[in-house]
């Protein structure tokens, strides 16, 4: 039979697939918009001015479903400093925020962030790409630049610049599992409160300084809202009223130890049903008081790891512990955090290269600034987020070596898996 008779043989239900799958179909679009319209708006902080304390927003998105990808904080800001030319460094905008809590209108605490600068330097750093960060990032007020005292585009704060940062990656949640849309539930009335750091560790500059300051003016979050057709915000309400609205989000717990030993163990007191990341950033402790003797405080210390394990009672990771003979031979270190940062195809890559993989000083602003070790608790391939049971009973131990008895602040950042059942009137938190 030839090609001919086998096709005119082809039953008509056939028809149309072949039509398809040979790109001959031509149809409108099927209308499958959920939605009646979808708009940005602003909402404002408290004051219009900030240089320390903290800043306040009160959400009031309404009855719209608000769309956090879409979603950013601007603001503008000046900075001084009493030597070199006062910029960001290695970090962005969110060099000034220290603190991050979100509480629900009733109080319910939903996420708060310490050492919010740091994570989220290091966690943008492993998460996106450098096109990212040269595209994006630049708009956040990150260097464009692999040695940014080359750079001419954020190079000083000196002269008033507005910045905008994408609410997902502000916190943990503003970038909900799956990518959901935030309900009016939740949103409305949703309190805001960032603690600002102190201007010695949120300025940088290009000469080691004494005093520094920064002043933010016209804060605002610009959401991206979406209203609904009616008949889908009654079903969302259903839902709401009686079993709620389950939204996860990966919440993050933060503590450090400042120690001059090589052989460190530390236990992370936290609670999780499911542990699934743990960040470690180490930093100078010179380098994070009232006066600080070298530029920039969100750089991280040179690569000075021997060897590193997790272990949860008798489980270990990795099995057998990362180690090296020289601080210099740091590529498995690398490698291990590349993909627990969840790198796992040659064609994908992270902001951090081997070379600032392994940190570093400088004598005014390093080019090196990435030197941080990541390890993953996840025990699926699929969805990222089946991580270890952590308690009192069963707790999470960092063990590592060091080549150099220097004081060294290491910050601990463990990504835990937590859900909030949003329901009319009110959130419940679950970790």
């Amino acid at each position: 039979m030839d090609s001919k008779q086998a096709l005119s043989k082809i039953p008509d239900q056939a028809i149309g697939a072949l039509m398809s799958i040979n790109q001959i179909t031509y149809q409108m679009a099927p209308e499958i918009s959920v939605a009646k319209q979808a708009t940005h708006q602003e909402d404002l902080f408290q004051q219009d001015t900030y240089s320390s304390g903290e800043m306040v927003l009160i959400a009031q998105t309404g009855s719209a479903y608000v769309n956090p990808k879409q979603s950013y904080i601007k603001f503008t800001i000046t900075a001084t400093a009493d030597a070199g030319t006062p910029s960001f460094g290695v970090g962005s905008l969110t060099n000034v925020i220290d603190q991050i809590l979100i509480e629900s209108r009733t109080g319910v605490d939903l996420d708060r962030l310490r050492s919010a600068n740091l994570f989220i330097k290091n966690y943008q750093d492993w998460s996106h790409s450098p096109q990212w960060k040269a595209g994006e990032g630049v708009a956040q007020g990150y260097s464009p630049k692999a040695d940014f005292k080359e750079d001419t585009v954020n190079s000083t704060l000196a002269v008033a610049k507005t910045y905008c940062l994408p609410l997902c990656d502000l916190c943990p949640l503003f970038r909900p599992e799956g990518g959901v849309y935030l309900p009016p539930f939740l949103m409305e009335g949703l309190r805001i409160r960032l603690l600002l750091a102190p201007a010695m560790l949120a300025v940088a500059s290009t000469a080691i300084k004494t005093t520094a300051s920064f002043t933010i003016t016209r804060p605002r979050i610009v959401w991206h809202v979406t209203d609904l057709m009616d008949v889908f915000k009654r079903k969302l309400t259903e839902i709401a009223s009686s079993r709620g609205l389950a939204i996860m989000y990966r919440s993050v717990h933060q503590q450090a130890q400042v120690t001059t030993a090589t052989t460190v163990n530390q236990e992370i007191n936290k609670a999780a049903s499911k542990a699934l990341r743990l960040f470690l950033v180490p930093r100078l402790q010179s380098q994070q008081g009232s006066t600080i003797a070298i530029s920039d405080a969100m750089s991280s210390s040179q690569f000075d790891f021997l060897a590193g394990q997790l272990r949860i009672g008798n489980m270990y990771f990795p099995q057998k512990p990362l180690q090296t003979a020289s601080v210099a031979d740091y590529y498995e270190f690398y490698k291990y955090s590349r993909d627990s940062a969840g790198y796992e195809t040659p064609q994908e890559a992270p902001v951090v290269m081997p070379t600032s993989g392994a940190g570093g000083y400088g004598s005014t602003l390093p080019t090196n600034s990435k030197s941080c070790i990541i390890w993953s608790l996840n025990k699926s391939s699929v969805n990222g987020l089946d991580g270890y049971i952590v308690n009192n009973s069963r707790s999470l131990i960092c063990d590592f070596d060091k080549a150099t008895a220097e004081s060294t602040r290491y910050d601990f950042f463990l990504e835990y898996l937590r859900v909030a059942l949003v329901f009319v009137s009110n959130v419940d938190v679950k970790d």
